[in-house]
């Protein structure tokens, strides 16, 4: 007998319906069974041990299927493994497989589903994949998506061979993400903080351009938003998909990929900022070629007034590691003591019981100086109700009722 071979190195299988940035690079650990002992991570399940064995000592997962159950069951021998998905928002999925038999027509079928529940149902219902094998490699992909509302999914990769003849090569098991950018269709793909080192030529990532000037430095307040959205400016102009930035100093660059990207990050660290089309918000990656794992730690200081919250940035949560402080709505609002008359506005002005737009402008430089970011709730879909005044004064009134500022509003 003459077994299905596997490639002796894991490729790309190049059958992602999702292309480009928003290709996510691979997420399963050990894709083309290269482990040691891959059974550590897959496990073998068949309903007779006689039915079938189980061969992990070559590329790929070698099953020879020996006997069918009574009603050849797709599940009556199986290889699994474990599945723990961090959920990025509308992200879609897919995971594809390499496989090929001995029988020319065999058949077998593998999907995602629910590890524990009681129906083993896949994520939206999503019909398992049935693939159609010969001795040379075919290729299938199992399609889904994930319920944004929750972090993390844990379920697992099945792949069923109860109905299949002879050997069959499980050459390679691939999941990867496709990014969800926006409904809109002309809309332009996200570039986000990448937390990275900076890049350097000769590893994957192309530079453009350099720029430097006026325009990419600190703005009036000290702030460094102008000088990156000017930096942003010049990406969108170019071919590229990343930009580093430094106050004065802006380059674009083309990366093609995430993992050129991180090939890429080998500057020193701290010294630019890394924004690209391939980070997602808040990675758990840093550092040189994202080999330093982070936690972002943000908090809640939701009644300080603007100067307390600077002492904080610069007293204790700077020095301490925390990654951003996150404030109440800081326009103008009608007047009271309680917590949630800052979530009924009066106008745009920055001038609340927090403090004034001044106070809110040193509070924000003092904590972005000391490493902290500054996160702020926004109110843009209402204002207050009118105020009681205007019902007692009927049509007569206009603009009867005054915000924390002096606004008058009705």
């Amino acid at each position: 007998r003459l077994a299905p071979t596997c490639p002796a190195e894991v490729e790309d299988l190049k059958v992602h319906s999702c292309k480009g940035p928003a290709l996510s690079s691979e997420l399963l650990v050990d894709p083309g069974f290269m482990a040691p002992d891959p059974r550590g991570e897959w496990k073998s399940y068949a309903f007779q041990p006689s039915a079938a064995q189980f061969y992990w000592n070559r590329q790929g997962a070698l099953v020879d299927v020996m006997e069918h159950n009574e009603n050849e069951d797709y599940w009556a021998i199986s290889l699994v493994k474990r599945l723990y998905v961090n959920v990025s928002g509308l992200d879609s999925y897919e995971l594809c497989m390499q496989a090929a038999a001995e029988v020319d027509g065999t058949r077998i079928r593998f999907a995602v589903d629910r590890d524990g529940k009681p129906d083993y149902g896949t994520p939206g219902g999503v019909e398992r994949i049935e693939m159609k094998l010969k001795p040379s490699l075919t290729t299938a992909c199992f399609r889904f998506g994930l319920s944004p509302t929750v972090d993390k999914y844990e379920g697992r990769i099945v792949i069923e061979l109860g109905r299949g003849e002879g050997q069959i090569a499980i050459c390679q098991v691939s999941l990867r993400s496709c990014r969800q950018e926006s409904f809109l269709p002309e809309a332009l793909p996200a570039v986000r903080r990448c937390h990275l080192a900076p890049l350097e030529r000769g590893a994957g990532c192309s530079l453009i351009q350099e720029y430097s000037g006026a325009q990419y430095d600190v703005n009036y307040w000290g702030f460094e938003t102008d000088g990156k959205r000017a930096c942003l400016d010049r990406l969108r102009g170019s071919a590229g998909d990343t930009f580093v930035y430094s106050p004065g100093k802006c380059q674009t660059w083309s990366c093609e990929s995430r993992d050129s990207l991180l090939a890429s990050a080998s500057g020193e660290p701290g010294t630019a900022d890394v924004f690209s089309e391939y980070c997602e918000y808040q990675e758990g990656v840093a550092g040189r070629h994202g080999q330093e794992l982070r936690s972002p730690v943000f908090v809640k200081l939701w009644e300080w007034n603007f100067d307390d919250i600077a002492k904080e940035c610069v007293e204790y949560l700077g020095p301490n590691g925390f990654d951003a402080v996150q404030i109440m709505p800081v326009t103008e609002h009608v007047l009271g003591g309680s917590w949630h008359v800052k979530y009924m506005p009066v106008s745009m002005l920055l001038d609340g019981r927090s403090g004034s737009a001044e106070e809110f402008r040193c509070m924000v430089a003092t904590c972005r100086a000391a490493g902290v970011e500054v996160m702020v709730d926004v109110v843009l879909n209402h204002v207050a109700q009118a105020c009681p005044a205007v019902g007692n004064l009927g049509t007569d009134a206009v603009t009867p009722c005054t915000g924390w500022a002096g606004s008058r509003f009705g």
